[in-house]
Order: C-alpha cells, then sequence, then structure tokens
C-alpha cells in the first residue's frame, strides 16, 4: 500500500496508507507493524505461537457462543 505520510497519534508514530478500491480508503497502522519501523526484537512471537494462540482465541471464542455469553 502506498504511504501518504507519517504523524503521531497518542504519542505513538503512525502510517497513513491509501488503500481500497482507487485508494479512495485510508488505512492507519503503528509504524511498529511495517518495515519502517524498528527491527524486531528477539522476543516477538513466532508463527507457530501465533497460529496456537489463533487457535486458543477460536477455542474461548467458541465456548463463549455455545454458553450464549458476550465476551465484553
Amino acid at each position: 500500500m502506498p504511504v501518504l505520510f507519517m504523524k503521531r497519534r497518542g504519542g505513538a508514530l503512525v502510517v497513513v496508507c491509501a488503500g481500497g478500491a482507487g485508494g479512495r480508503v485510508t488505512v492507519t497502522l503503528p509504524v511498529v507493524w511495517t518495515d519502517r519501523g524498528p527491527a524486531p526484537d528477539g522476543h516477538r512471537l513466532s508463527l507457530d505461537a501465533l497460529v496456537a494462540l489463533a487457535d486458543l482465541v477460536a477455542a474461548i471464542v467458541d465456548l463463549s457462543a455455545r454458553e450464549g455469553k458476550d465476551l465484553v
């Protein structure tokens, strides 16, 4: 996505990108989520850890739905 500009929001640096059909939608992301941010720390989650986390979240959501409870 093309970066339109960078700015501070809530004390954090974010990038605002053009997206969607014809670039009519903007997407704002923390700069640390992009290749413009600092080098990743050694403690970031691996792909396997992210898959395990996604499985855990799905199980919690499924259990909540079966019990008819809201997560919020």
